[in-house]
């Protein structure tokens, strides 16, 4: 029954069930052989069906021919000729007769004749068959009931050659034959098939595997004498692989036909010829084609690099956009810290400048220098009355007793008189006025500070920088070193009076020396006095000068008051710019961001463009380089010599028509199928 169904499916085949990509060109010729075998019976005279028995390892055994002779004869008989023996007629009656050399002359009886015989000739092509068991060779006999990994390797050799010439040229190829072959493989004993150039196909409780090939074919095209094929091989083999429980395998079949060029359609071929010298426009317009995009990637590549400066520059706007609109944006959240704090320094300056308009200098008119002025006018009227004594107490004794009572009340009263004086220089203290105005003066400019400080609130200005402030003003104001002239008279003056040491008369005595002595203290007395009235003439002038530096302070505060409303209507006013300049500096950094978000997209784009600018130009190049120079080569003598081995194959192949003989007048088709035998456990 498998046997049946594997005849019916090499039927199949006959007619040619597409496989693959030459399954599809043997399909065909099978079809083609097919329509010789019934429409053009009357083109083709006579059609042979050879059946070889082989061994399991494809060695022949037995070969059978069966004949279809068409009856194109109305007369008694029917010419033929045959190399076969033992030729038994089929189907009909009709009596042949045979010759030595091979003619046969049948009886006509008007219908075809089928008839079957024997042959010992050698096969146009040979199938050898070899098996595996885990990678290691093994004999069928051996390999029936094993278990494990199975490989069956079909090899094809064709022994047919032809020469013929084409286009004045003769050259030796070989007959093209396109092989199948199939194997039927139990789904229950073998898993997990693999086959190399074939294709394996589910049929009942069996996998069918089929292969093919067309041994020869790639020497006969010569087609690893090409560059453009030189990589392309047609298989002369086919293999099968399994994993297999209990090998058995039942008998294999290999088809062989003839018929693959012959029947090729030659206006492809003429096809081919136009492409050749079509080839040379195609050549010129590639190389147009890859100076053009070798030009549009180096333009892609200097708009690249200006692109570039230009996301650089806008890279750079856009830094400085940021950088402005943080600063603006500081400036515009501290904008009111700003108008409260010049506001608080115009209160602060208005305070200060009300408090300087109550500090008065006290006037040194108040001061009573009449003992000052007595007692130098006493002195000086005494030195003159020392004198006159002086030169008469050389004129008697009485006069001098008389002088000594008067040097005695004069140095009373010179005593008293000085003492007056220190005790008035003493009170005299132009440095506790100045302390007394400058403490009067930081006591109301604090006061005043510390007013419009308690305005501010604590998060504009903390405890530490309103006591900084209010220190920074009370001790910017500084009234001394304005009475350092006078205390220095002051000071000098005490100082000359201190030296003046107590006067006391001493008893009367004609002693001229202790009278010069005491005249000599007198004098020297005398000038100290009048230098301390010298000095007491300069403090008017002191005080004076103090008066003029505060009336300076207050002028310079008041100027300070008024520059300050200045100042607060100006920082109102910037304040207002710095809101609208805020807006505007916030839209520009919006935009510049846009513009740079833009121009790195932008950026991008024209590098993937560039990318695919360079992935275009190397494509074009290589299609030109490796595609079209290369099909120019194929073009010109490639071509040629491959076309001319074609049409060598398609007549080499249209001349093989018969295995077990034809007449010369005959037209004639055949085909083979190979048999190996079955491997039982």
């Amino acid at each position: 029954m498998k046997r049946a169904a594997a005849l019916l499916l090499i039927g199949v085949l006959i007619l040619g069930q597409p496989f693959s990509a030459m399954g599809v060109q043997a399909q065909e010729a099978a079809e083609k052989s097919q329509t010789r075998d019934n429409a053009e019976d009357s083109r083709e005279d006579k059609t042979e069906t050879v059946y070889v028995k082989a061994d399991a390892e494809g060695n022949v055994q037995e070969i059978s021919v069966e004949t279809v002779l068409k009856n194109r004869n109305n007369g008694e008989s029917l010419p033929d000729y045959s190399k076969l023996s033992d030729i038994k007629n089929m189907e009909g009656d009709e009596e042949f007769t045979q010759n030595e050399d091979g003619s046969i002359l049948w009886e006509n009886h008007g219908e075809d004749i089928s008839y079957k015989g024997k042959s010992s000739e050698s096969l146009p092509v040979s199938v050898k068959v070899s098996y595996y068991l885990d990678g290691e060779a093994i004999t069928p006999d051996a390999l029936a009931g094993k278990s494990g990994t199975v490989r069956i390797r079909f090899d094809y050799e064709n022994h047919t050659s032809q020469r013929v010439t084409v286009n004045g040229r003769n050259m030796e190829v070989q007959t093209p034959f396109v092989l199948m072959s199939m194997l039927f493989l139990p789904s229950d004993t073998f898993s997990n098939i693999r086959v190399t150039n074939g294709k394996v196909m589910t049929g009942g409780d069996d996998q069918i595997v089929i292969g093919y090939t067309s041994p020869g074919l790639s020497d006969s095209l010569k087609l690893e004498s090409y560059g453009p094929t030189e990589d392309v091989s047609v298989p002369d083999y086919v293999e099968v692989t399994a994993d297999v429980s209990e090998f058995e395998l039942g008998f294999t079949a290999t088809v062989v036909t003839p018929g693959f060029f012959a029947d090729m359609d030659t206006e492809n071929l003429e096809d081919g010829d136009e492409l050749i010298s079509d080839m040379g426009k195609l050549t010129d317009a590639s190389g147009q084609l890859v100076s053009g995009t070798s030009g549009y990637l180096t333009g892609i590549k200097t708009f690249q690099a200006y692109m570039g400066e230009y996301v650089k520059g806008v890279g750079a706007v856009s830094e400085g956009s940021d950088t402005l609109a943080s600063g603006l944006a500081v400036l515009n959240e501290n904008k009111e810290a700003v108008q409260d704090g010049a506001e608080t320094l115009q209160s602060g300056l208005e305070n200060l400048n009300g408090a300087l308009a109550q500090i008065t200098v006290p006037s040194f008119e108040g001061m009573d220098d009449t003992a000052f002025a007595e007692a130098a006018e006493t002195l000086a009227a005494d030195g003159e009355q020392l004198a006159v004594c002086l030169a008469s107490a050389q004129e008697s004794i009485v006069q001098m007793q008389t002088f000594m009572k008067n040097v005695s009340a004069y140095a009373e009263t010179v005593q008293n008189n000085v003492s007056a004086a220190r005790n008035e220089l003493a009170s005299a203290k132009p440095g506790d006025v100045e302390a007394a105005a400058d403490a009067m003066a930081k006591e109301q400019a604090g006061s005043a500070v510390d007013a419009a400080l308690a305005a501010i609130p604590e998060d504009k200005l903390s405890a530490e920088e309103k006591n900084a402030i209010r220190d920074a003003v009370v001790n910017g104001i500084n009234i001394s070193g304005i009475s350092s002239g006078a205390e220095n008279h002051i000071l000098a003056a005490e100082t000359q009076l201190a030296a003046i040491p107590d006067f006391e008369a001493s008893e009367l005595s004609l002693d001229v020396s202790t009278i010069e002595t005491l005249v000599g203290d007198m004098s020297a007395n005398l000038e100290i006095l009048q230098s301390y009235s010298e000095s007491l003439s300069g403090i008017g002038d002191t005080f004076s000068e103090m008066g003029s530096l505060l009336e300076t302070l207050k002028s310079s505060v008041s100027q300070l008051e008024s520059g300050s409303r200045q100042l607060t209507e100006g920082i109102i006013a910037f304040n207002d710019g710095v809101s609208k300049l805020y807006e505007g500096a916030s839209a520009l950094n919006t935009g510049v961001s846009e513009l740079t978000t833009a121009g790195e997209t932008l950026n991008d784009g024209v590098e993937t463009l560039v990318q695919g600018a360079g992935a275009l130009n190397d494509g074009v190049t290589a299609f030109d380089e490796e595609g079209v120079q290369s099909l120019d080569d194929l073009a010109g003598g490639d071509l040629e010599n491959l076309l001319t081995r074609i049409r060598a194959l398609k007549e080499a192949d249209s001349r093989y028509n018969n295995f077990g003989g034809i007449r010369e007048d005959q037209t004639g088709s055949v085909k083979f199928i190979i048999e190996t035998a079955e491997i039982e456990k």
